[in-house]
């Protein structure tokens, strides 16, 4: 047992090699399988977790991560968690919304009204067969918002991953989605952000409190934030001054986050608010400047994957525990499937088109991970939960892709101008990347 009296700093060096080399290990699997590497990557801190590692004899997990290192980890986890949504952030383009702004908003809040509604219903019920499931002493009402909320979210900047994978990324399917999506984002953020102040200790005040912090730091964004970073990229040379602008970027999203953590709510939201408000850049400054911080969340981003896996444990499910991960699987997919479907189709879409857009809007994966791991910091839903929430992130983020190729649309589409973004990381990158 060399591990147990080693120094933290070393079992700490030592898990993020090991955590690395597992996510190495699967990513032929994910090319094989043509599966988004996020797929491999949560698969990753399942198999290492209670789940599956822990099952073999001599308390592996325990052995690797112990819990006086898990905060460390952790620790680096978040920051992995914030370079990552700084990214999905600012690769949010709201000017793909122009022209198609009525179909746009009639798909995502259909995508996500439907299955806020459907979801919070479900978690009403399947909380009263099975007491386990909220937090102690959540009203059922908040723990079922709570639930409606992560369920009905669409993972940005997986979806952008798939849609290149899939080809569909300048069809007018992709370009539905991936601005429903977007839109969809900023409105998720809001919910989790009022369903958690609900949930707290503070009840209705304390909702209006952080409601009114918020407006604040969102005022403060726009109009000093926002222009500030305007003013910087046109002055100073990114390119040639690289070094001080990307310790400028990275000093505003810490202090970014820091304030959102502040006020009571998780630093997330300010990593992505931070991206949002960074001004879109050239290609050679996207480069020097943006692109090494995405590369950096990617690899941190491992390791949010494993202390997620950590906290969920598949072994703990009893027959009411699988059935209530079969009702909320099915209430989830079933809900954002139609919403997505029906509104685009309204809007003009071939019926085909509507069976496109309603999977790729299933499409959940890191955004729905980090909000239940804000859901369970706050108390609101417990450790059961917790891991069939996971488990349904993981099952509705690989069944995308298939059902995406099985559902594409056969127009061709070669001349259509594109207008989302090239991925710029490897985060995500489904397999069929070189």
């Amino acid at each position: 047992m060399l591990l147990a009296h080693a120094p933290s700093s070393v079992v700490v060096f030592g898990d993020v090699a090991v955590i690395l080399l597992c996510g190495i290990a699967f990513v032929p699997l994910c090319r094989r399988l043509r599966q988004p590497v996020i797929v491999g990557e949560i698969a990753v801190g399942i198999l290492l977790g209670p789940s599956v590692l822990g099952q073999l004899p001599g308390d592996l997990p325990g052995l690797l991560f112990p819990d006086e290192v898990r905060p460390y980890l952790g620790v680096i986890a978040d920051i992995g968690i914030v370079f990552f949504l700084f990214a999905a952030g600012w690769e949010l383009d709201l000017g793909a919304l122009r022209g198609r702004g009525r179909a746009v908003v009639a798909v995502s809040a259909s995508s996500m009204g439907l299955p806020l509604l459907c979801v919070a219903a479900t978690g009403y019920a399947v909380q009263a067969i099975h007491p386990a499931l909220p937090g102690p002493g959540v009203p059922p009402l908040v723990f079922s918002l709570f639930v409606g909320t992560a369920l009905s979210i669409t993972a940005f900047s997986v979806l952008a991953r798939v849609l290149h994978e899939t080809g569909l990324h300048t069809t007018p399917v992709g370009t539905t989605a991936i601005a429903a999506a977007g839109l969809g984002e900023i409105f998720a953020w809001c919910g989790v952000t009022a369903v958690t102040a609900l949930g707290s200790t503070g009840g209705t005040d304390q909702l209006a409190r952080t409601a009114a912090e918020l407006v604040g730091y969102v005022l403060v964004m726009a109009f000093l934030v926002r222009p500030l970073l305007r003013r910087l990229a046109a002055r100073m040379d990114l390119v040639q001054h690289h070094s001080l602008a990307l310790a400028t970027v990275c000093a505003g999203l810490f202090l970014s986050a820091s304030a959102t953590a502040w006020i009571g709510v998780h630093a997330a939201l300010g990593a992505f608010a931070f991206g949002v408000a960074m001004p879109r850049l050239d290609a050679a400054t996207r480069v020097g400047l943006v692109a090494p911080l995405q590369q950096l969340g990617s690899v941190l981003l491992a390791a949010f994957f494993v202390v997620t896996g950590l906290s969920a444990d598949l072994t703990t499910l009893s027959g009411v525990g699988m059935l209530s991960a079969g009702l909320l699987l099915i209430a989830a997919w079933v809900s954002k499937f139609a919403g997505a479907a029906l509104a685009h189709r309204w809007s003009g879409g071939s019926w085909r088109e509507a069976g496109a857009v309603g999977v790729l809007l299933n499409c959940r994966g890191v955004t729905e991970l980090v909000v239940l791991v804000i859901g369970r910091q706050a108390g609101l839903i417990g450790d059961k939960l917790f891991t069939i929430l996971v488990l349904i992130a993981l099952l509705t983020t690989a069944a995308v892709t298939p059902l995406t190729r099985l559902l594409k649309p056969h127009a061709d589409t070669r001349h259509q101008p594109p207008t989302v973004p090239a991925p710029r990381s490897r985060r995500e990158q489904p397999s069929g990347s070189a």
